[in-house]
């Protein structure tokens, strides 16, 4: 079984610049991420499925009042991300509600309970999911983010101890839905990760280049660790 990550998580970056030509390339920004990795030696490496998802919101259904839309970052509430938009009268605000412990769709901002709005039936601390009406509002809503179209790009992945030392393995990653924002990196094999000798920590990152080449990134920049088994044969 392959793991699939939603999106790559967040880190600081020291030099924004190569995010910014990105987003200029695909309309969209892609967000770096931190994700370590490992190989157990004699143990197949099951995969990994990346998705590289932007932070705009996507309000859909047929909704009264109509809160249909693109919701953008519009800083925090509760110590979580907020997104707004207008539609365009009343402005319409998905957020984390204290209240009701999860993210909801209302025209209000507060932490006291609300009367008219879209909440999850089970609370969700991040805004993605579907999303019923209470109140006076109608309408089932659909909240979810966007894929950053790939197409253009080839992804790049390596493992070295260091950015000098030689490569210990080519993680060998491919875009396999551009449109969608999917990167895989293909499964190890047993007979492949047995063979690595040095266990200890390491280092790996993904970049992505397209077809001049351009290299963009790194977007992931992480450790990866190769163990033994505590259990021997």
């Amino acid at each position: 079984m392959r793991t699939r990550y939603r999106d790559w998580g967040a880190i600081e970056k020291a030099d924004p610049s190569p995010l910014q030509e990105i987003a200029e390339l695909t309309g969209k920004a892609i967000i770096p991420g931190d994700l370590p990795l490992q190989f157990i030696r004699g143990i197949a490496f099951p995969g990994v499925i990346l998705q590289c998802r932007d932070d705009i919101l996507q309000v859909t259904g047929t909704l009264a009042p109509n809160a249909v839309g693109e919701y953008v970052p519009s800083g925090t509430f509760e110590d979580k991300p907020m997104y707004a938009v207008n539609v365009p009268d009343p402005s319409f605000v998905c957020y984390y509600n204290a209240s009701a412990k999860t993210y909801v769709i209302a025209a209000t901002v507060t932490d006291a309970p609300l009367t008219d709005f879209w909440r999850p039936i089970i609370p969700i601390a991040n805004p993605i999911g579907i999303y019923r009406p209470h109140g006076s509002y109608t309408g089932v809503a659909a909240v979810d983010d966007s894929p950053t179209d790939l197409s253009g790009f080839s992804a790049e992945a390596q493992i070295r101890r260091n950015e000098q030392d030689e490569l210990v393995y080519d993680l060998n990653p491919t875009v396999t839905d551009a449109v969608g924002g999917e990167i895989t990196i293909p499964p190890v094999p047993s007979f492949v990760t047995i063979t690595f000798e040095n266990v200890g920590s390491y280092h790996w990152d993904l970049i992505l280049t397209d077809n001049v080449p351009n290299r963009f990134g790194p977007y992931i920049s992480s450790v990866f660790t190769i163990v033994d088994n505590f259990t021997q044969l």
